[in-house]
């Protein structure tokens, strides 16, 4: 991946909206076409930032110095952060920006029972709150924990909840904040990845409030706009059904043909990658030696690698212009230190004071792409 170093609360960058089509064929010695440009622009972009946070209380780390643990717990706990931390942003650069973990798909009338559209990122005992996708407000006894996950779409809850599963009250399932706002705080304030970029018209269509990719407008699905700035797209006319070799085929044509690029990978959940591998197979297309460097196993489709990824939204290929993708950054993911560059900061001052001591690991950054034109994705393919 490429990385270039951002500071402030937006960066710029300079893209191109439409190609130059002041070009063709003329009979001898007659008029040449008007001098052609790049229609250049300003794409303005802001960081995401999140955290991940542990501590300890001071009578812990008392108990456990002398024999040495509390330094084992220490780098215990930096490992898993770092660990969950790269899960949550790859996550993320996956999706629209909303931070949301789920969306709640079917009504709910004080139930423990919620239906949602993946329980992929949710996990038993995790701490959630529910809120509309439209305004971050925690719904009645919305912040609660999970209790079990019975299916891929389904989860149960600790304390029965009316939740809505459709129109502009859709509820949305956020991590937890520990605050009362939390969801709120969480609200569109995540990466703006890939499901975002790669989409014909404004990210708002997928989640209210988002704002304008690279403060672009691409209009709406009734009156597109800047289309050179959206992306290749597929939603299979809103119906699922399997994908096939010729999905992808189509993928490329679409972007080398529409927006000049060059795909070189693809990117799909391990059930539809699977999907792939049965159809190539009878050709013997798969040798035993086809890794990509850290390990990818991929399957070749018209010369492009097609991996997998868990974190992959379901039912989604991505075609990706690797060429095309940033990855902008203040810093390297770390932990916030203080003067002396200590990353435990003691919580024994302030108008709460608690003897305890608290880590807090960060990264202020955003993905971008240059050009959504040289990308495509494909949704509603059953899994």
């Amino acid at each position: 991946r490429e990385t270039r170093a951002i500071h402030g609360e937006y960066f710029l960058v300079p893209i191109n909206t439409a190609p130059n089509f002041f070009g063709g064929p003329r009979g001898e010695a007659a008029q040449l076409m008007d001098v052609g440009r790049q229609p250049l622009k300003q794409a303005q972009f802001k960081p995401a930032y999140n955290y991940y946070r542990f501590g300890f209380t001071g009578p812990a780390m008392s108990a456990g110095k002398n024999k040495g643990a509390v330094i084992e717990i220490i780098d215990l706990e930096t490992q898993r952060v770092k660990a969950n931390f790269k899960q949550m942003v790859n996550r993320q650069a996956y999706e629209t920006g909303s931070g949301r973990l789920a969306k709640v798909t079917a009504d709910s009338s004080s139930s423990t029972t919620l239906e949602v559209d993946t329980t992929k990122f949710l996990r038993q005992d995790q701490p959630i709150v529910i809120a509309p996708k439209d305004t971050g407000t925690i719904i009645t006894g919305g912040a609660q924990d999970i209790a079990s996950i019975t299916d891929i779409d389904t989860l149960v809850l600790t304390t029965a909840v009316t939740a809505d599963g459709t129109g502009t009250d859709q509820n949305y399932i956020f991590p937890v904040g520990g605050a009362a706002a939390a969801a709120a705080l969480a609200r569109n304030k995540a990466i703006s990845g890939l499901k975002a970029a790669i989409y014909k018209y404004d990210p708002a269509e997928l989640d209210p409030g988002l704002a304008d990719y690279g403060l672009i407008d691409r209009g709406t699905s009734t009156a597109p706009k800047n289309q050179w700035w959206a992306g290749q797209y597929s939603d299979n006319d809103g119906a699922s059904r399997d994908l096939k070799i010729k999905d992808i085929m189509v993928g490329l044509t679409d972007v080398e043909t529409k927006g000049g690029g060059k795909v070189k990978i693809g990117i799909t959940t391990p059930e539809l990658w699977h999907q792939i591998a049965l159809q190539i197979y009878p050709d013997r297309r798969i040798p035993q030696d086809m890794k990509l460097e850290g390990g990818w196993r991929y399957v070749n489709v018209a010369d492009v690698p097609i991996i997998y990824d868990p974190d992959c939204p379901k039912g989604t290929l991505f075609l990706l212009d690797t060429d095309t993708w940033i990855w902008y950054e203040e810093e390297p993911l770390g932990f916030i230190e203080d003067d002396a560059g200590a990353i435990l900061m003691r919580q024994d001052t302030g108008s709460t004071p608690k003897h305890e001591f608290t880590a807090t690991a960060w990264w202020s950054s955003q993905l971008v792409c240059k050009n959504p034109a040289r990308n495509w994705q494909g949704l509603n393919f059953n899994e």
